[in-house]
């Protein structure tokens, strides 16, 4: 019986503190990475993942989502459950290979310290050895709300981003 007790309020009591929330993800572009160069294709492929940084080691992600931006759609909203106590991190990054964009939460969740080491110290081989010809666009905490703004140049395309996040559903 004290069994039974003690599961129920712990169980009561990791409800009551998790604030989870409903939520708006969008991100948008007003400068698209692949329009500069006539091999370009005029589209970015994307791919926005989202871990929860609770230990050394990334679970799997609570948003992996798939994207194609062109000057006909320059906006994706993305709908999700988060909580305001937790801490997230998030991945956004320009598809290139000819890989499934499943194969890259794997990679990312072994050695997302490195990746992260490459990107801030803007070591795109480094980069390469993990995500091949995948460009990274932002890496960064996702916080709540969230108003980001992702302008920067990659070999020689540049590209501009918005991440915004300002209301729960």
């Amino acid at each position: 019986m004290k069994l039974v007790y003690f599961l129920l309020v712990y169980f009561l009591s990791n409800t009551i503190i998790a604030q989870i929330n409903k939520v708006e993800i969008i991100i948008s572009s007003t400068n698209l990475s692949e329009d500069v160069s006539v091999v370009s294709t005029k589209n970015d492929e994307v791919l926005f993942l989202v871990y929860e940084i609770e230990s050394e080691e990334y679970q799997s992600p609570l948003i992996n989502e798939y994207f194609v931006l062109d000057s006909s759609r320059m906006e994706i909203s993305i709908e999700a459950n988060l909580d305001k106590n937790r801490r997230y991190e998030y991945y956004l990054l320009e598809m290139d290979s000819h890989r499934d964009y499943l194969q890259l939460d794997p990679i990312i969740r072994i050695h997302h310290k490195a990746i992260k080491e490459c990107f801030v110290k803007g070591d795109y081989l480094g980069i390469e050895k993990y995500l091949e010809d995948d460009d990274i666009l932002d890496i960064n905490e996702l916080t709540m709300p969230i108003n980001k703004s992702i302008n920067s140049i990659y070999k020689i395309d540049r590209y501009s981003y918005q991440i915004t996040m300002n209301k729960e559903l």
